[in-house]
């Protein structure tokens, strides 16, 4: 019947148009891969794709703050998968779009309209899109994307061109938010001459005297510093040196659970995206830390057990000191004094004066004026060899290997 071959005429109408519209879209894609030199403009249809006007979004993949390897490479396909086709539906205007991969992470989507608009129009239009595409992409892959939509008509090159220029600025959502919408233009760029250094001296002695206050004040004033000079290079590396100086601490403990935990905790800070999820972490965690190996500024702890730490803290370079002479110095005997420190602070007395010890023992190495038998000497141990087995345990690194690692 004629109903039955004009049906059939549209199907095939419908396939050649998805070819079509699936070939555009590679060709797209290759061009926006290939050096601009190299490119074939001398074909009619690949000369016509080069000059159509595109209004476009760059969508990013969210990764934490510290560089990760790529765990996928399936971005391109999911993704196109949850696009919302139904917003760019309009009876007064015809849209087409095309998805362009630049890499596992990254994803161009260009639109193309007849429709007439203002950069406030097509500004909005794609606001309402990318913000449709985040919840069903997070929704149907778990995958947080932040979006930097280009509200103004752009060809494929040009769109290349400032894709290129501000690949780098488009890291500045480490600072202002992952999982949000930008328009590109209003990305700017780090402050000249900002740069902080990480005190590594100061985080290190308030890990080992518990002056949580102290870090908290520090890391504080460091990232609102950072941010101030909207500088995302120095916040990964600051963090980076934060996490890995907290790394160094926490295989120094003593007790294997604490370590467990607190790795746990570690594990959490490598994974946050932003600032704000970095200063939420380093809200919760600081005082943990800061309480691992010196309680005694917690008031939870009890009277004896505060004079027993400021007791070590002082004294930890005499060589006999011991728990018997500790308790007696408190007014405790040593088996008394042993279970109230475990249960307070989850380690044992010994293990606090090794730590005490070895830390030290690092800041003097760090120094490098003394040999190793003095500095042996120095924090409390009578065999330099047993010192070097005891810093080796705790720090996976002789003595020398430490000082010439500084």
């Amino acid at each position: 019947s004629i109903r039955e071959k004009l049906l059939r005429i549209k199907e095939i109408i419908n396939r050649e148009l998805n070819i079509a519209a699936i070939l555009n879209t590679k060709i797209l894609s290759d061009i926006f891969k290939t050096k601009t030199d190299d490119l074939t403009d001398n074909l009619p249809h690949v000369d016509s794709l080069l000059r159509k006007p595109y209004f476009s979004v760059i969508a990013e993949r969210d990764s934490p703050v510290f560089p990760v390897p790529v765990l996928s490479g399936k971005t391109g396909s999911s993704f196109r998968d949850y696009l919302p086709k139904s917003l760019l539906k309009n009876q007064d205007s015809v849209f087409e779009y095309h998805t362009v991969t630049v890499d596992s992470d990254t994803i161009v989507l260009l639109v193309e309209t007849d429709a007439e608009m203002t950069d406030e129009e097509a500004a909005q239009l794609m606001t309402t899109f990318s913000q449709e595409t985040q919840r069903s992409v997070k929704s149907g892959t778990g995958d947080s994307y932040t979006f930097f939509i280009i509200p103004k008509l752009k060809n494929i090159l040009e769109i290349k061109e400032l894709y290129l220029n501000k690949k780098n600025l488009m890291a500045a959502k480490h600072l202002l938010g992952c999982g949000k919408i930008y328009n590109i233009f209003d990305i700017k760029p780090a402050r000249p001459g900002g740069h902080i250094v990480f005190n590594r001296d100061l985080v290190e002695n308030a890990l080992r005297t518990g002056s949580g206050d102290e870090l908290a004040g520090y890391l504080s004033a460091s990232f609102q510093t950072i941010s101030g000079n909207r500088d995302y290079e120095n916040l990964a590396d600051f963090a980076g040196e934060y996490i890995d100086t907290l790394s160094v601490f926490i295989r120094s403990l003593a007790e294997i659970t604490k370590r467990e935990a607190f790795t746990g905790l570690l594990e959490k800070g490598r994974l946050c995206l932003d600032l704000n999820e970095l200063k939420e972490w380093c809200l919760e965690t600081t005082p943990v830390f800061c309480g691992a190996i010196c309680p005694a500024r917690n008031g939870k702890y009890s009277h004896f057990v505060k004079r027993s730490i400021e007791y070590i803290n002082r004294n930890y370079h005499i060589k006999t000191l011991s728990i018997i002479k500790i308790g007696h110095n408190i007014g405790l005997s040593a088996s008394r004094l042993s279970v109230l420190f475990k249960e307070e602070t989850h380690q044992t007395v010994n293990n606090y004066l090794t730590y005490i010890r070895i830390e030290e023992a690092k800041r003097l190495l760090s120094e490098g004026e003394l040999r190793v038998n003095e500095i042996s000497e120095k924090v409390g141990y009578g065999s330099s060899q047993y010192f070097s087995q005891v810093f080796h345990e705790l720090t996976g690194m002789s003595p020398r290997e430490y000082r010439n690692k500084g």
